[in-house]
């Protein structure tokens, strides 16, 4: 009998049972020792869990849904104000805590200096989108949080947008961009 060749046991006529012979045994037991930790399926099966727990756990108490449709237009209106250089008309429909914190010069000065430096938009990515229903703090009330990546016709920027939403309308609370250009 060739040593290759496994040995053909006879327990049970109908079901005859083959026994490999120790070379076939070798070549079986290498080529599953190079498959290591592969072949513990189970391993793999808990990191790719743990590793989707840990994704949707950083997501938790934001939300990254579309832009309310209100919201979208005040967006819209302030790309087209800022372009056309309607500091006093932003100022006006702004929230209250926009004129707060600026006065009406402040704001037409500003409107001004981004105008001149970085144009008007050309395009938007967002890159984050955040929603709270009562922020709390010195934002009281619906929020939204709105970061674009976005190109100017002289540059690139960070628009940051804050809406707070009231009397079911969303007002600008907070406008922010931020452009080497825009440095002294």
């Amino acid at each position: 009998m060739n040593s290759s060749s496994p040995a053909v046991t006879m327990k049970n006529p109908a079901r005859p049972e083959v026994v490999p012979t120790p070379r076939a045994r070798r070549k079986w037991n290498l080529r599953h020792a190079r498959l290591g930790w592969w072949r513990r399926w189970w391993w793999w099966a808990s990191f790719v869990v743990a590793a989707c727990i840990a994704c949707a756990a950083c997501g938790v108490g934001e939300k990254r849904e579309g832009i309310p449709a209100g919201a979208q237009t005040v967006v819209d209106v302030l790309t087209e104000d800022i372009g056309e250089g309607r500091a006093d008309k932003i100022y006006r429909e702004a929230a209250d805590e926009w004129r707060r914190a600026t006065t009406a010069e402040q704001n037409a000065a500003a409107i001004e200096r981004l105008r001149a430096r970085l144009g008007r938009v050309q395009s938007r990515t967002a890159i984050k989108r955040t929603q709270q229903p009562n922020a709390g703090g010195a934002l009281d009330g619906h929020t939204l949080e709105l970061i674009y990546q976005t190109s100017f016709e002289r540059g690139a920027g960070t628009e940051n947008i804050t809406l707070v939403e009231r009397d079911g309308r969303w007002l600008l609370a907070r406008y922010f961009v931020s452009s080497d250009l825009l440095n002294p």
